[in-house]
């Protein structure tokens, strides 16, 4: 450099060296899920040694400048398109580069899991009602305690075992993974109701119906039909039905609501009416001895024995076949034949006396 004075008089030349440096060149990337609340990475091509600064525009109004490093996390609160996220390193030599750009695609929204569980009655082997609040899912995880799934709710689940199971539900959209919920459901056993053995009623006499629930605990009853029944809401009332009947006993746990029912049959059993006489004649009047009980016997046995004791008739299905005063076709002579009748039913009844042939 050189000086000229007013008067013409010339300076020495002065001189200095200038360095001048080259502009750092500059690209980023990026990693991680594109979700509300998500931590996405940036990581910036330039990490020369410094002192640098790292300036970074994330596109939805919040900015940085660090010296730490070459790599930053940001969260996005908001949804949104079209993200121009921009960076600008200034090297130690105070030189800015130019500045890098990328446009985000898509920001989704992180979904919220939630879940309700109908349990106001909650039973082993019964259709529990699983159901949810949330939209926009495209991907439903659950995992119901004895296994895991993806329906979509509302939907039932049925459980086989009582016990205490833990749920838990994760959804997603667009590949935002929601933060898992959980809930407990508490699944009650069903008691286990038996009605007892059949019954056999004779007229007059009331039957005691021997029902039983397990396991021990509070319950109310219920037998349908009530008719013939000296109490319906009790676990062993009396029967006193005056035709065949097959009752029903329910049982419902007062606390769980669980129920279960079963049958018994109480069977009405005539009384035994056997005429001690009959007169076949021809005159199609009382012609067979004739024992309408026995229709509701149907593998009673009937053997006639004369006076010798010998057999002379015997019959297995006796409302079909009978007997007609005769004894390998001739009739038989007026006088009293001894009976024997065989019920073959579960109370063993047998019956034995004296039937007069009239002529």
């Amino acid at each position: 450099m050189v000086t000229i004075s007013d008067k013409g008089c010339i300076s020495d030349t002065s001189r200095k060296t200038v360095t001048i440096s080259a502009k750092p060149l500059v690209s980023f990337s990026y990693s991680g899920n594109l979700c509300t609340g998500s931590t996405v990475s940036f990581t910036s091509s330039y990490n020369s040694a410094g002192p640098n600064n790292w300036y970074w525009d994330f596109g939805d109004g919040q900015t940085t400048n660090s010296g730490a490093g070459n790599t930053i996390t940001h969260i996005y609160t908001a949804a949104q398109s079209n993200v121009v996220v921009k960076h600008v390193v200034t090297n130690a030599q105070g030189c800015p580069s130019d500045t890098a750009r990328i446009t985000l695609p898509d920001i989704f929204l992180t979904p919220v899991a939630s879940f309700n569980i109908k349990k106001d009655t909650v039973c082993e082997n019964r259709p529990v009602l699983f159901t949810s609040t949330a939209t926009g899912i495209d991907a439903w995880n659950w995992d119901f305690g004895n296994g895991t799934g993806t329906s979509v709710p509302p939907f039932n689940r049925t459980y086989s075992s009582a016990g205490t199971y833990a749920i838990s539900l994760t959804v997603s959209f667009n590949g935002c993974l929601s933060a898992t919920v959980n809930d407990v459901l508490q699944v009650n056993p069903i008691p286990v109701v038996n009605a007892g053995p059949d019954k056999y009623k004779n007229s007059g006499n009331p039957v005691l119906l021997t029902a039983s629930v397990s396991p021990a605990s509070v319950y109310s009853y219920l037998w349908t039909p009530a008719t013939g029944l000296n109490s319906a809401n009790i676990l062993q009332p009396l029967a006193s039905p005056t035709v065949n009947t097959t009752y029903q006993l329910k049982a419902e746990d007062v606390n769980s609501h669980c129920s279960a029912t079963d049958d018994v049959l109480v069977k009405v059993i005539p009384e035994v009416f056997i005429p001690n006489a009959f007169s076949p004649n021809g005159d199609n009047k009382n012609d067979k001895w004739v024992i309408p009980a026995l229709s509701q016997f149907p593998d009673a046995v009937v053997r006639i024995y004369n006076r010798y004791g010998t057999v002379i008739f015997e019959s297995k299905n006796y409302p079909a076949n009978p007997w007609d005063g005769k004894y390998k076709g001739k009739e038989q002579p007026t006088g009293s034949y001894v009976y024997m009748i065989d019920l073959k039913d579960s109370r063993q009844q047998f019956f034995q006396g004296l039937v007069t042939i009239i002529r």
